[in-house]
């Protein structure tokens, strides 16, 4: 149930992406950790379970990994590394804090530079419309 007091807020993103992959690219994610930020496109990815980043922005952000993990696409198996990140936000909001981010190789030909799954997703109730192309958070 929707609290009176949160705010809906419409995400801007790429729409000759959307129009073409059918895919929501959020441009300049903001990534923060320790005094370092990156902005990067995304993609939303509602499969991914975390935040997924190239291993060159998980080390330039000096994020320290806490453990290797194993992830399966629909593909193949990938290695990568799991830390948490400080701050991330979408525009002005949403914004959320101690998320947790992996750090894998991303595939050939993304259209986006990074996968905005749900160690971000989960904290914030969200509503996608493909037909209308329509994106928005409560925050």
């Amino acid at each position: 149930m929707m609290d009176s007091r949160q705010n809906k807020v419409r995400v801007i993103y790429d729409r000759r992406i959307f129009a073409t992959y059918h895919l929501f690219v959020l441009p300049r994610v903001r990534l923060e950790n320790q005094g370092r930020v990156v902005l990067l496109d995304m993609v939303v990815d509602m499969g991914a379970t975390d935040i997924v980043v190239d291993p060159e922005v998980f080390d330039g952000l000096g994020i320290q990994p806490s453990r290797q993990i194993y992830a399966v696409s629909a593909t193949s198996r990938h290695r990568g590394a799991r830390g948490k990140i400080e701050r991330v936000a979408v525009s002005r909001e949403p914004v959320a804090e101690n998320v947790s981010v992996v750090a894998m190789d991303l595939p050939e030909g993304l259209v986006g530079e990074g996968l905005l799954g749900a160690s971000f997703l989960q904290r914030f109730p969200f509503f996608v419309d493909y037909a209308r192309g329509l994106l928005e958070f409560w925050t």
